[in-house]
């Protein structure tokens, strides 16, 4: 990624520490939250590329790394394009397509189940677009967001709105 470290207007680039999940996700918020006011997204675009994004790199931390025998690297990419927004979570870790993964039906009373499948559902339904694929010795989550463009003063994330 020619990026790594900056944040503009149109690109973000993060290189993520899955050592110090909490630090990362605050950390991850946070360059959403800057991206999103630099690049004048909706409010619910925001919301929703900043859950997806902390999912995602959630499972990365949890499932991608089970031992020693990896080389730890994740790095999340945020393009602003005419009418979308793209992100790429990079990662070094275990193989898996949430892609492929069929749609867990919803049950009554799921919270208190632990039936797996949620966090895979609720990233399908905030995002647009998901692909998946091996490159290179990484394995790369593509997510996408249609986003008009709209005028600043409605702009931000609900992260900024916690603080």
């Amino acid at each position: 990624m020619t990026c790594l470290g900056t944040v503009g207007t149109m690109e973000t680039c993060i290189d993520m520490d899955p050592s110090d999940p909490p630090g990362e996700l605050r950390r991850l918020c946070a360059a959403v939250v800057a991206f999103a006011e630099a690049n004048a997204l909706p409010q619910r675009t925001a919301d929703a590329v900043e859950q997806v994004l902390e999912e995602a790199l959630t499972n990365v931390v949890l499932y991608g790394f089970p031992g020693p025998s990896r080389a730890p690297a994740i790095r999340v990419r945020l393009v602003r394009e005419p009418q979308r927004v793209s992100a790429v979570v990079r990662d070094t870790g275990c193989p898996f397509d949430p892609t492929a993964m069929s749609e867990a039906p919803r049950m009554f009373g799921e919270e208190g189940t632990g039936a797996g499948g949620r966090g895979i559902r609720m990233m399908r339904r905030l995002s647009d677009g998901m692909s998946y694929r091996r490159h290179d010795g990484w394995i790369e989550l593509h997510l996408g967001w249609h986003c008009p463009d709209t005028p600043a003063d409605t702009a931000g994330s609900a992260s900024r709105e916690k603080s």
